[in-house]
């Protein structure tokens, strides 16, 4: 499965970032810019989890799914402007 990256803009505009494994090799491959508010969601049944690349795109948090999905909803209750790509699809917009 391959992902697109997002514009430069949209993620730079985003006031949270949410990455599967996919979009971080994406986002890694296209070089956009470390920030801040980026968390990665992997499922428990991966062999690994990619910290290398995660701290090198500046993931704050990893939540493992399906156990860490309430302390998922719990960081992005009441994000607006999310960025979100997860299942190699994108949306953005409030959650």
């Amino acid at each position: 499965m391959e992902a697109d990256a997002p514009p430069v803009r949209t993620w730079l505009d985003a006031r949270r970032v949410v990455l599967d494994e996919v979009a971080l090799t994406a986002c890694l491959q296209h070089r956009l810019p470390l920030r801040s508010n980026v968390v990665l969601v992997t499922a428990s049944a991966a062999k690994r989890t990619p910290w290398v690349e995660a701290v090198r795109m500046g993931v704050e948090q990893i939540y493992d799914l399906p156990i860490a999905a309430a302390a998922l909803a719990v960081k992005i209750r009441g994000a607006e402007h999310a960025l979100i790509i997860v299942g190699t699809k994108r949306l953005s917009g409030h959650l």
